[in-house]
């Protein structure tokens, strides 16, 4: 007889890893889906962007094996580093949609808007992250529960679709 040795725990890691990993793609398909062509500098961030999510189901492992400050600690930096270039492409391929559908004196001006929001955005990242990962090195088992809720927020809050709707309209 064949004996299961997979912890329970292990099996919900992995589906939590799977929701996150999940997470991030749903908002990467969302992004993308309204880019006739994409250029070559979105492909590119868009591979750095994946080849940071690869990291996340092997950080998730190591959590489940060794739970420690320093395994909490680099899933909360490849965290942040997902969510920056998440926010830096949303910049590119909104300065792609309002230069091709506003006149280029308007598109400035409400680029302009846009790149104050990515670095109040960025900002909030590294705070909200940042004290995250100061948070591991203090309480590990806590800031996990924390890495759970972030995604579960991010997945129900509103998206950028309907800010590029506006702009077509």
């Amino acid at each position: 007889m064949i004996e299961n040795k997979i912890p329970s725990d292990q099996i919900f890691y992995h589906y939590l890893s799977l929701f996150v990993i999940g997470n991030f793609w749903y908002h990467l398909t969302l992004l993308l889906s309204n880019i006739k062509q994409a250029p070559k500098r979105v492909i590119i961030v868009d591979l750095m962007y994946l080849a940071d999510l690869t990291l996340l189901p092997v950080l998730t492992s190591w959590i489940i094996e060794k739970p420690s400050a320093l395994a909490v600690a680099n899933y909360g930096i490849v965290y942040l580093i997902a969510q920056l270039v998440r926010t830096w492409l949303r910049h590119i391929v909104f300065s792609i949609h309002i230069f091709s559908a506003l006149p280029a004196e308007r598109a400035a001006i409400i680029e302009d808007h846009t790149d104050r929001q990515m670095r109040l955005r960025t900002i909030l990242l590294f705070i909200l992250n940042g004290s995250l990962i100061a948070l591991a090195l203090l309480n590990p088992k806590l800031t996990i529960y924390a890495y759970l809720a972030l995604p579960i927020l991010d997945f129900f809050l509103p998206s950028h679709k309907k800010l590029i709707k506006k702009i077509k309209r």
